[in-house]
């Protein structure tokens, strides 16, 4: 008799023991294991380089401050046969028409990087898109028939940033190797260090009118180091593939599908 209450008892313990155990798994499932609705969503990623065998590189300015160094920058760049991509601010092309001219008849293009730079993740959707629009309708008017290449202001984008880019028919571009000529402490040597941290199917990332106005003296030792190394500069419009025959990994990477 004792051993069959002792066996109840002892049933009754383990099956509320399993019970117990049952409704903490669930919660563990339901709260560390569960996916987010948001989280599901695909990461949207921009195209930091190009996978490619071949020795060629994409050099590229941001041009929102002054263009007195355009002029220099120009004459740089026929010196060593380097055609480049120009992502200006609207703002940029509003002050400075004659410079944009300059750079576009010098061979070199002129692409989106919004109207007045502003953080684009805090837009709406129909904010990112009149950015985008505002500033094409300017380059537009001063040189018509540019490729559709957008480059989000300091580099800050979200999945809503590059959707409503890639609705109205961009493609957005980022950078992998930063010359970093922007920062107030940058050296001619930090730049030419930083810049040469690249490889095939790079894009590099200088500016134009920075505050330490080292960039003109650093270009010839960049460009000179890289043609030494058999690279060829081409324009990002030249290095990146067809949206639609493509794909951009995890780590930026634009590659043949």
């Amino acid at each position: 008799m004792f051993y069959a209450t002792l066996t109840k008892k002892s049933l009754s313990i383990i099956l509320i023991a399993l019970v117990i155990l049952g409704a903490a798994i669930y919660g563990a499932v339901k709260n560390n294991f569960a996916v987010p609705a948001q989280a599901q969503e695909e990461r949207l990623i921009p195209i930091y380089n190009v996978s490619t065998q071949e020795k060629k590189i994409a050099v590229t300015f941001n041009a929102a401050w002054e263009a007195d160094e355009v002029e220099q920058v120009l004459s740089i760049l026929k010196e060593y046969n380097a055609k480049c991509t120009f992502f200006v601010v609207g703002d940029f092309a509003d002050r400075h028409p004659e410079a944009i001219k300059a750079i576009a008849a010098a061979g070199h293009e002129i692409c989106n990087h919004s109207d007045s730079h502003p953080d684009m993740t805090t837009l709406t959707a129909e904010g990112v898109k009149s950015q985008i629009l505002e500033c094409e309708k300017k380059i537009n008017q001063l040189v018509p028939d540019q490729p559709r290449l957008f480059r989000v202001p300091s580099g800050g984008y979200n999945n809503m940033v590059v959707e409503n880019a890639e609705a109205l028919g961009y493609q957005v571009i980022q950078w992998d190797a930063d010359s970093r000529d922007w920062q107030s402490n940058a050296t001619l040597q930090s730049i030419v260090d930083n810049s040469l941290k690249c490889g095939p199917g790079s894009i590099i990332l200088f500016h134009i009118g920075t505050q330490n106005g080292q960039t003109p003296a650093a270009l010839p030792k960049i460009l000179s180091e890289l043609q030494q190394q058999g690279y060829e500069f081409v324009k990002v419009s030249e290095l990146i593939l067809p949206a639609e025959n493509s794909y951009v990994d995890a780590n930026g990477t634009q590659n043949q599908k």
